[in-house]
């Protein structure tokens, strides 16, 4: 298992900020999906970071942010 280290402040906050939304029931549903999305990419690399999920797309709404 890989341990995972974002590259920048912002990027730690922002995950931050999801998990506590989820765990409080704040979260709204598009920050819901992100979620879900940014979560499994996150597993992917902790346990193979060069799993062929990872190569098949860019999460769109995180790269807006």
């Amino acid at each position: 298992m890989f341990k995972i280290r974002f590259g920048i402040p912002e990027m730690e906050k922002f995950w931050n900020d999801l998990v506590s939304s989820k765990k409080d029931g704040s979260i709204s549903k598009e920050d819901e999906k992100l979620f879900k999305l940014f979560g499994k990419a996150i597993r992917f690399l902790a346990s193979n970071p060069r799993h062929p999920g990872l190569n098949s797309h860019e999460i769109d709404s995180l790269t807006k942010r």
